[in-house]
């Protein structure tokens, strides 16, 4: 099988190089990221099939790494992601290994991996510039993302389209009437869903003519009561606005509870679209207005490649990119007269 070594001696560069150009850690000259992603092309290299081919002793265990400090406070779909692994990693005959670490805990990290505690990892969460990502490339060690970098040349992942989902959630807003929307994503900026899903929405802007307020778009962490907070401060800043697209059930909610408590009605005053269709949505009063992420196919599709990968089988598809659906409910409607 190919490794990086060859990557880095058919391209005329070291290895640590090629591990910069494939996380973006760290700058490389545009002609040389070319280079390498030609000679990529031609030897048919995965980043992780070194790792494969050494692998003699196997644990049984794949694990998840979730950077969450606490799952109890965790956008509700996060409970999907982990227990559809769990079980699709049992129908393979493995055992699952949560792993709770903090995006900064790339030593505890390197001691799992190096210490032989799982034989393969799914990444969750994934930032545009990912620490864990240079880690486990450099380590050789067999990983999928579920989500992607800002570059993503020979990785392996599975992700939902955020930049379509967000378009196509504020367009239907558009088409209700709706001209001044909020967009908040998920905090830090450089997560996935909220760098792409601006794009979306700046896109469906941009098409219906309508100006881009900056003062409008808003991030916070997806945990319970920072969506409340900060739709109080918008209330309070006197903003004008008619509706609110969120990235994250849980934000969505508690977005929802804060209108209901200072008497906003939705979607008579407030319109709200939540990309993230967990049953939450279902249950809040009146049902969120959702996009689907596929958490469950996500995850299946991610323990899948990785147990293809483990085994040495060929990929069908390195790089999944899903397409959202969205669930039209009872908090989006025509934009009052006063909105």
């Amino acid at each position: 099988m190919t490794t990086i070594r060859e990557v880095a001696r058919y391209a005329g560069v070291s290895k640590t190089t090629v591990s910069h150009a494939l996380s973006g850690r760290r700058p490389v000259a545009e002609k040389t990221k070319a280079k390498i992603a030609q000679v990529i092309e031609e030897l048919g290299y995965h980043p992780n099939s070194a790792a494969q081919s050494l692998a003699t002793k196997r644990t049984g265990i794949l694990g998840m790494v979730y950077p969450l400090p606490e799952l109890s406070g965790s956008d509700r779909s996060v409970v999907e992601f982990i227990f559809s692994a769990a079980d699709k990693m049992a129908s393979f005959g493995y055992k699952f290994l949560l792993l709770t670490m903090a995006y900064e805990e790339t030593q505890e990290l390197l001691r799992v991996v190096r210490g032989g505690h799982v034989d393969g990892l799914i990444l969750m969460d994934v930032r545009l510039e990912d620490e864990r990502v240079r880690l486990l490339l450099e380590e050789g060690f067999p990983f999928v993302m579920i989500g992607r970098c800002k570059r993503n040349a020979g990785l392996d992942y599975v992700d939902i389209d955020a930049t379509s989902a967000i378009y196509e959630g504020t367009k239907h807003l558009i088409d209700l009437g709706h001209k001044h929307i909020v967009f908040i994503g998920i905090s830090p900026w450089d997560f996935g869903y909220t760098h792409r899903g601006l794009l979306g929405y700046r896109r469906a802007l941009r098409e219906a003519g309508l100006p881009y307020d900056k003062t409008l778009v808003k991030a916070c962490p997806s945990a319970e009561g920072y969506g409340r907070k900060l739709m109080k401060e918008l209330l309070g800043d006197g903003r004008h606005f008619s509706a609110v697209i969120t990235c994250g059930d849980l934000i969505a909610a508690d977005v929802m509870s804060m209108l209901h408590e200072e008497g906003v009605r939705v979607p008579g005053d407030i319109s709200l679209i939540s990309f993230g269709d967990s049953p939450l949505c279902s249950l809040t009063i009146p049902p969120l207005t959702a996009l689907t992420i596929h958490a469950r196919e996500m995850s299946e599709i991610a323990v899948d490649m990785l147990v293809r990968k483990l085994r040495g089988e060929r990929l069908r598809q390195h790089q999944v990119l899903l397409r959202p659906e969205l669930i039209v409910r009872e908090t989006t409607g025509p934009m009052s007269h006063s909105g």
